[in-house]
């Protein structure tokens, strides 16, 4: 994956969990938990754990697939001769 796709995915990354923090906010009406705070019950912890590491996981995912369609050479069909070929047709 190139260092840009990174740098996007990255970003993107960041933009989610802070939309998630948000939406935890909305939903529960408190912060969302930190691992080390032992006041916070343990199953709510893990939940925001697996839902944050899921959006994570999802952008991450996306990103290295849109950086693959990217970076995938033209195939024989799939060039610039083939959409030239197209329009005459």
């Amino acid at each position: 994956m190139s260092l840009v796709m990174r740098i996007v995915g990255a970003l993107v990354s960041g933009i989610v969990v802070s939309s998630l923090k948000g939406g935890w906010r909305k939903v529960t009406g408190e912060a969302p938990p930190k691992a080390n705070d032992l006041d916070v019950p343990v199953k709510k912890t893990l939940l925001w754990a697996m839902v944050s590491a899921m959006a994570v996981a999802g952008v991450e995912v996306l990103a290295a697939r849109a950086g693959a369609k990217r970076s995938k050479p033209f195939s024989k069909d799939e060039g610039a001769g083939a959409v030239i070929g197209e329009i005459e047709s």
